[in-house]
């Protein structure tokens, strides 16, 4: 086994019916941690970094590292940029070896979100990294909570989703579905 991208990974996992664990890092130690762990179950796995924690540890650094420890890797382990927030971070990324790239646009304009995830897919797509992106938006922003969001105005629309995934030609998509007392207290309805 070795370094994969997402789509491998999540195609595999679709036909044997289990779930892969994604797990984010913030310093080397971690990717071996998760490496080895997942060695030792024999079973995929996703090093996730994401670019807020550029401030503690680069992309670069954990890319470079992380990459080589994948080859060397007894399962298939896919090195990917979560939540990278601009063409140039999925890039950064790209260039270090990542396998998968998230490019998440939630917290701009809809028509801007797409056009660069259609920049982000089309680079990612010709060198056999996946991309995920993202629609919807998080309680937080920048790392900091909202103020009395309108939880409902945040969740991902189904139908703008699969418009906004055939527009960009992304095969995976990161959809908000909320998982909290609001949810409950008001009887969200998720439609799939």
């Amino acid at each position: 086994m070795t370094l994969v991208n997402l789509n491998e990974i999540l195609k595999s996992a679709q036909a044997g019916h289990y779930a892969v664990g994604a797990f984010n890092v913030t310093n080397l130690e971690m990717v071996d941690s998760i490496v080895n762990a997942a060695e030792s179950q024999h079973a995929p796995v996703v090093v996730q970094y994401a670019e807020g924690d550029d401030e503690r540890i680069t992309i670069e650094k954990v890319g470079y590292y992380a990459t080589e420890i994948a080859r060397q890797a007894s399962v298939p382990v896919v090195v990917h940029l979560d939540h990278g927030h601009s063409f140039s971070a999925c890039m950064r990324a790209i260039r270090c070896g990542y396998s998968s790239v998230m490019f998440d646009g939630s917290e701009l304009p809809y028509d801007e979100n797409l056009e660069t995830s259609k920049e982000v897919v089309k680079v990612a797509h010709e060198v056999g990294v996946s991309v995920e992106v993202e629609l919807g938006r998080m309680i937080r922003s920048n790392g900091r909570p909202l103020t009395n969001p309108d939880i409902t105005e945040l969740m991902t629309n189904p139908d703008i989703a699969g418009e906004f995934s055939k527009k960009n030609q992304c095969r995976c998509a990161c959809s908000i579905i909320w998982n909290c007392p609001w949810c409950i207290q008001n009887r969200a309805k998720i439609k799939l």
